[in-house]
């Protein structure tokens, strides 16, 4: 049935409908409030988790830090959810309902609160070994890379002793580094170039059969290190 809105009476004169300038209140008793600022730090909190999460994986924060405030935010969301009495589904539908969930159904906050109940540092293990693992990481790239530039090197005809001598430094370097067998071949072979070539002159020029074989050295070590870290 169609209304009737023409005589300038109409039923709609009766409700009261609130000015733009005219805050609309969410509450009206101090219960209701206060649940209203329950649900509000609870998504703060699960956004605030989602963000560290990100961080930690990127590697924008030091473990430390993101250890620190995971821990912190993890006690935070089970003290709070326990005050307004959430089960799990109940934080779930939450998520749910305020987009905090991802496509598939799951967040990275959504494992680390409800799910592991404790920072990835406890979950995976101590900052110490990560960093180790990150460290030894690092000194392999260094070690392979030291090995590739000095045979590209050689194979660009760069042989002076003021050449190679440094690229070879730089290889014995890495793989002191690195936790090798004490009879690793490799850095021996290294050693008596460098003392080959402290006996001679920084302009003088390996010959033909020299960087032959040191580039055949390089070579063998390359691929016994490479055999080793598999």
């Amino acid at each position: 049935q169609m209304m009737n809105i023409t005589d300038g009476e109409s039923n709609f004169a009766s409700i009261m409908l609130p000015s733009r300038s005219e805050e609309v209140p969410l509450y009206s008793t101090p219960v209701e409030r206060e649940r209203f600022d329950n649900l509000a730090d609870l998504y703060s909190i699960i956004r605030a988790v989602e963000q560290l999460e990100k961080g930690y994986i990127r590697e924008s924060i030091s473990d430390d830090e993101y250890h620190g405030l995971c821990t912190k935010a993890i006690t935070q969301f089970k003290t709070l959810t326990n005050t307004m009495g959430f089960t799990n589904q109940d934080v779930e539908a939450f998520m749910r309902e305020y987009d905090l969930m991802s496509g598939t159904g799951r967040s990275r906050a959504h494992h680390r609160l409800l799910e592991a109940g404790v920072s990835a540092i406890i979950e995976h293990g101590d900052s110490h070994t990560r960093q180790q693992d990150r460290t030894e990481r690092k000194q392999i790239f260094e070690a392979v890379q030291a090995f590739i530039t000095a045979m590209d090197s050689l194979r660009l005809q760069q042989h002076s002793v003021d050449e190679v001598h440094p690229l070879l430094v730089e290889i014995l370097s890495s793989l002191n580094s690195l936790r090798l067998p004490a009879d690793f071949e490799g850095k021996e072979k290294i050693k008596r170039w460098l003392q080959t070539l402290a006996g001679k002159p920084a302009s003088e020029a390996l010959e033909e059969d020299e960087a032959r074989q040191l580039l055949f050295d390089l070579d063998t070590a390359y691929t016994a290190l490479h055999n080793f870290l598999k």
